[in-house]
């Protein structure tokens, strides 16, 4: 996946790559500064350990990422502003070597170390692409990058696990090669790309499709700030003043700069914008379009486990009831809709989609989590069971139905109910707990019994302790006890009654 920023600084070595909010990076110094990451890592790594970035929402961060996969080995983009108790939990399945962290971020990160059973030691990013590689360094690296397969571990991301515990996403070099081509060549991308992005780069979006889109093409991404996106209007004179003309982002973005007024001012030249993440507001996609009649849009189908897997591409003038999610990327996946008997459904009844293709390789130390999720055919094809219910028409195109089991899309997170059921198990004087999803008002909610002295002011912060800000409980309830069924189990459609 290195090839791309190679390529790219060899054609345009004096093109900017990335902006941030402090600096601008071109392409010539993200690929200096990635090998001279490469080299430090290349002569001092011992076991092929994944080395954790604990740095910011920049332009550094992507560089470290790049020098870290030339080393051969798997980066771990953190966000490092959740709470210590679940890095923690990701600490204690990665035992990392190394951390890398800039000047700005390095105390904490020597702090948080410090706190480990297994101390991992903090590298500065400033100090490690200070000068020039010595000899050894260069030919450490290398043999590292000469050794590397298209099988290897390229990202670990981490996302919800419904036993409270982080799932670490392992994606090869194969995997996101396989989704980066086909989105450039799909969507069309080129030098003239220049791009907007508003995912974190620890969430799919960000460091799959943003980052690698902007390599392989050529173009320019703008790392916008969160607070660039609180004022509907402001942003989109922000993207007009920087040219931008293409757009991934979750839809409830799209909702809410429709719903603010966003599109009533100053606007930016958009040639393509595209979504993923949740079902898109045909109201909203209504306003987008009309606001910005030659765009291009579409509808993106995938997860961290996927990249992307399908997508309806939205014709020009073409009237939608219903948004699909389209059909399989060309020449990339195959989706395959199955029973509980793991028998194909005939066209138009529902069945999970199951994804054979390049996909993730594994959670990361988690063979039993790894055993039901994916798997190899008679074939030798590599599938993900995606636990999404789909059905399929005549002309093949797919429509989403829903979740097969407890885990949810909000705020464009795919969200276990379970992590957020043991967090609060773990409060001491709750004696149980369900969270549901109202999907009606997008918002989680949670009921729990607990003695008298639990507070929900204190039950609330012990959840904003444990679980980051997009699993946080919209509305606790409490309630004398749980209803249940006949045979003792928690009624749960009793509890979905009550939102």
């Amino acid at each position: 996946m290195t090839d791309y920023l190679e390529k790219a600084a060899v054609r345009l070595p004096g093109k900017v790559a990335i902006v941030d909010e402090v600096r601008q990076m071109t392409y010539g110094q993200l690929l200096q500064d990635a090998r001279r990451i490469g080299g430090v890592l290349a002569s001092r790594v011992g076991e092929k350990l994944p080395v954790a970035l604990w740095l910011g929402r920049e332009g550094r961060s992507i560089a470290a990422s790049q020098g870290v996969a030339m080393a051969g080995l798997a980066y771990v983009p953190l966000d490092i502003s959740m709470p210590r108790k679940r890095l923690r939990k990701i600490f204690a399945l990665l035992q990392p070597d190394f951390i890398i962290a800039d000047q700005a971020n390095s105390e904490a990160a020597k702090g948080f170390a410090a706190s480990l059973e297994k101390v991992p030691e903090v590298l500065i990013y400033e100090e490690m692409t200070a000068g020039e590689l010595p000899e050894a360094g260069r030919a450490a690296l290398g043999r590292a990058m000469a050794q590397r397969s298209a099988d290897d571990a390229l990202s670990i991301i981490f996302t919800s696990g419904s036993t409270g515990t982080p799932k670490g996403v392992v994606s090869s070099h194969r995997m996101l090669a396989a989704y980066t081509d086909w989105q450039v060549e799909a969507l069309g991308m080129d030098e003239q790309m220049v791009r907007a992005s508003q995912s974190p780069l620890y969430f799919a979006i960000g460091a799959y499709s943003d980052v690698y889109a902007t390599l392989a093409a050529g173009g320019t991404l703008h790392l916008l700030p969160a607070s660039a996106f609180m004022f509907p209007r402001d942003l989109m004179k922000r993207l007009a003043g920087l040219g931008i003309n293409t757009i991934f982002w979750v839809p409830s973005l799209f909702r809410q700069i429709a719903e603010m007024g966003g599109l009533a001012g100053e606007l930016p030249p958009l040639e393509t914008a595209y979504f993923c993440g949740e079902p898109m507001p045909m109201g909203a996609l209504a306003a987008w379009r009309q606001a910005f009649p030659k765009c291009s849009f579409s509808n993106h189908y995938g997860s961290t486990e996927l990249a992307i897997a399908a997508w309806y591409p939205i014709g020009a003038g073409e009237e939608l009831d219903y948004l699909p999610i389209g059909q399989p990327c060309r020449g990339k996946n195959e989706i395959r809709l199955l029973d509980e008997q793991g028998s194909e459904v005939p066209t138009g009844e529902v069945g999970e989609m199951v994804v054979f293709g390049p996909v993730a390789s594994e959670y990361f130390g988690d063979e039993e989590r790894t055993r039901e999720a994916f798997g190899v055919d008679a074939e030798g094809k590599r599938y993900f069971h995606t636990g999404d219910l789909a059905r399929r028409d005549e002309a093949g195109v797919l429509t989403y139905v829903s979740r097969s089991d407890a885990q949810v899309k909000h705020m464009g997170y795919r969200i276990e109910l379970g992590e957020i059921e043991t967090a609060a198990d773990a409060v001491e004087g709750l004696s149980a707990s369900v969270c549901l999803f109202d999907k009606e008002k997008d918002t989680l909610v949670l009921f729990y019994v607990a003695a008298e002295t639990l507070t929900e002011k204190a039950l609330l912060s012990e959840l904003t302790d444990s679980l980051p800000r997009y699993m946080w409980p919209a509305r606790l309830e409490r309630l004398s006890a749980m209803p249940q069924k006949q045979g003792g189990k928690i009624d749960r459609q009793a509890l979905k009654e009550m939102l």
